[in-house]
């Protein structure tokens, strides 16, 4: 789809701390912070939950105006209920193996 993106960007927050997304979308009225979603067992995926949901948190707290995407790597059965839950609260959670809606909010313009 040909994208514009950057990759590992840091993001310059308000409040003067930086937090540092995977990819960052620029195409629309409104960029994208996506953050992905990767582990091998429970505790991990438990792990890398908490930072992301840290990290989208700072963003929306500092009224950061950005869509925030968390894409989950769901080849592995570890993301439990209440992650994806908790994660909802500060982001758009999508599963990688949905192609079709990852695709679709990658390019929406809004």
């Amino acid at each position: 789809r040909q994208i514009q993106y950057e990759r590992g960007k840091q993001l310059s927050l308000p409040i003067g701390t930086k937090e540092s997304v995977d990819f960052w979308i620029n195409h629309s009225a409104l960029s994208k912070a996506v953050l992905l979603l990767s582990a091998s067992s429970v505790g991990y995926a438990v792990q890398r939950s908490d930072r992301v949901y840290r990290t989208f948190s700072e963003l929306h707290l500092s009224d950061f105006h950005a869509h925030r995407l968390s894409v989950i790597d769901d080849r592995q059965d570890v993301w439990g209920e209440i992650v994806r839950t908790r994660l909802s609260h500060v982001s758009t959670v999508l599963l990688w193996s949905d192609t079709r809606e990852v695709e679709h909010a990658l390019v929406r313009l809004t």
